[in-house]
């Protein structure tokens, strides 16, 4: 009996992995310095240690991090958001988490929000991050001026300076950043969020084992629903 109960531990042992993605800094989801490295990075970490896998983070630049992890490098990419261009280069997770995008301006400006995005953009100056997803609308970039930044921080920072008229971000982002580099009532959100994306793991189709990757996660997903509440208020977030 000890002889079997030591083999059933032996092979859980070798046929354990540790998947590696790539990332950003991109707090309050995910960070080096985050508490658990962000609750993106707990909730993928918990789903797979659920099925008997590990997994770690490198972070990078966006655009590079993108770059690398459809190349093969890493086992895939995340957070993202669904796109079909995308879809060539990677498989999508099932979706773990979603926050809600929109636009921000500094506190003393007169643009106002209108009903659709297109009328609210049009004519302007919109800060957007080199490599991300945004909206059809955004990135189909008609009727504005799209102007690229390296990260979150440095658009606001941006729009600080009148480089920019408006800046499209997560809203809890823009919250985060905000709250630890500027002072109060610089900025405004012009309420309500356009959409509230979703969230996915990218697995890169460079590696032969993508699916069952990708199949892994969402199994340890199901396992954790319970759990993701609790990790939302350890994190201060809410869905």
């Amino acid at each position: 009996m000890k002889a079997i109960l030591l083999l059933l531990i032996t092979i859980q042992f070798v046929s354990a992995k540790t998947y590696k993605f790539s990332t950003l800094e991109w707090p309050p989801y995910i960070g080096s310095k985050l508490k658990n490295q962000g609750v993106v990075a707990q909730i993928v970490r918990e789903a797979y240690r659920a099925v008997g896998h590990e997994v770690t983070f490198e972070f990078l630049p966006w655009s590079r991090a993108v770059k690398l992890a459809k190349e093969g490098d890493y086992d895939g990419l995340l957070p993202e958001y669904y796109s079909k261009d995308n879809s060539s280069s990677f498989t999508y997770s099932n979706s773990f988490l979603s926050g809600p995008v929109g636009l921000y301006t500094t506190s003393y400006s007169n643009i106002k929000r209108a009903s659709n995005l297109i009328s609210t953009i049009k004519g302007k100056r919109v800060g957007l991050v080199r490599g991300y997803v945004n909206t059809k609308v955004i990135d189909k970039g008609i009727g504005f001026t799209k102007d690229y930044a390296s990260s979150d921080l440095i658009n606001l920072r941006k729009l600080k300076s009148s480089r920019v008229d408006l800046i499209f971000i997560d809203h809890f982002v823009a919250q985060y950043l905000i709250d630890n580099n500027f002072k109060r009532g610089e900025f405004k959100f012009l309420t309500p969020a356009y959409e509230n994306k979703k969230l996915y793991i990218c697995f890169s189709k460079k590696k032969k084992d993508h699916m069952e990757k990708r199949d892994l996660f969402n199994k340890g997903l199901k396992l954790i629903k319970n759990k993701i509440p609790r990790i939302l208020e350890l994190h201060q977030l809410s869905q």
